[in-house]
């Protein structure tokens, strides 16, 4: 009764068989594609000696109307300050008994390992990828000092305050 509600044959070899004929028909159809110039920008080419099947890159599409209004609300409300930008002027406070960075570059640091952490990227993908001249170490270094549950909570709680307090202004103001 399974295979009757999916329309397939209960006989392996007549399934193959089918799959087969399908292929065929799929390989045909792309081979006088191919013939014709007419695949859509697939292309067959040579790289290092070797058959290569070339795609042409997808043009940028139309952002969805829904995302869009989505962003518009949240600009309107809370306007273009990036959450991440807030979390990085909180208090980061470290468990060394001595600390030697100039806040400017503690900053820079403290946003490089929250944008690796906060998007899954982690540390040494953000080290390697970026031009902003700081090592995978002196990162790890800030991670290990500043970045803790304690301090995340009070940049938190920091944040959201002041999230309220603007949600606050902003409804009095109306």
């Amino acid at each position: 009764m399974y295979y009757a509600a999916l329309g397939q044959p209960q006989d392996a070899g007549e399934f193959i068989t089918v799959l087969q004929s399908r292929l065929r028909a799929s390989l045909d159809r792309f081979d006088r594609a191919l013939a014709e110039c007419n695949t859509g920008g697939v292309a067959i080419m040579k790289k290092h000696g070797e058959p290569w099947i070339r795609v042409s890159p997808r043009g940028k599409q139309d952002e969805p109307e829904s995302l869009v209004a989505i962003k518009a609300e949240i600009e309107r409300r809370w306007g273009t300050t990036d959450p991440l930008d807030s979390l990085k002027y909180a208090e980061f406070t470290s468990v060394a008994t001595r600390e030697n960075l100039s806040k400017d570059v503690l900053r820079r640091r403290l946003l490089l390992v929250l944008f690796g952490l906060g998007t899954n990227m982690g540390i040494k993908r953000v080290a390697v990828t970026g031009k902003h001249g700081e090592s995978e170490a002196a990162l790890r270094r800030v991670r290990h000092l500043f970045v803790n549950q304690t301090n995340m909570r009070a940049a938190l709680v920091k944040l959201v305050n002041a999230t309220f307090a603007v949600r606050g202004r902003q409804a009095a103001g109306r």
